[in-house]
């Protein structure tokens, strides 16, 4: 992705479960460049966020809101937000 908004968005109080997932180069200039989960309950099985930039905040994840999110056997890797 190379807009300004994240690669792969999840939000409205979707239900999610997601199974072997790779998410890489994304670039945004706003928060959250690869991965945005927002006021929803997602599970992610397996998989990776790489090579992921934003010059703002959570080069690979950003959670809005969201306080049922759950990662497992999941790597982040190289990841890069220039505002934590």
């Amino acid at each position: 992705s190379s807009s300004g908004s994240s690669s792969l968005k999840i939000s409205d109080l979707a239900e999610v479960i997601i199974h072997n997932i790779t998410i890489q180069d994304g670039y945004s200039t706003l928060d959250g460049s690869c991965f945005e989960i927002s006021s929803s309950k997602v599970s992610v099985y397996g998989g990776l966020i790489k090579n992921c930039t934003t010059p703002s905040n959570g080069g690979a994840l950003r959670l809005i809101g969201s306080d049922q999110v759950y990662f497992e056997n999941f790597l982040f890797e190289n990841n890069k937000a220039d505002q934590g």
